[in-house]
């Protein structure tokens, strides 16, 4: 199940809140890696998207979306990116 189709518990809850953490986490994951292919692959947004959704179903693109956070991630070089942290 991914987050994006989980139930939706109570709001003021622990489990509301792990709920709001998983998506936008996952959210910020997604539109982190649509930065990346677009650098890697010199294309637009749109296109990024696409090469995301190709991955397969919503779980299937929210591993690789993570996949690709952690591979720039494991790279980056501490302190040369006032973004990274």
């Amino acid at each position: 199940m991914t987050v994006m189709d989980s139930h939706h518990p109570p709001e003021g809850t622990p489990e509301g809140a792990a709920l709001v953490l998983a998506v936008v986490t996952a959210r910020a994951a997604r539109g982190e890696a649509v930065g990346v292919l677009r650098c890697w692959g010199q294309c637009g947004t749109v296109q990024a998207c696409r090469a995301l959704r190709a991955c397969g179903d919503a779980r299937a693109q929210e591993v690789e979306a993570a996949r690709v956070v952690a591979l720039v991630d494991a790279v980056a070089q501490l302190g040369a990116d006032p973004d990274w942290d």
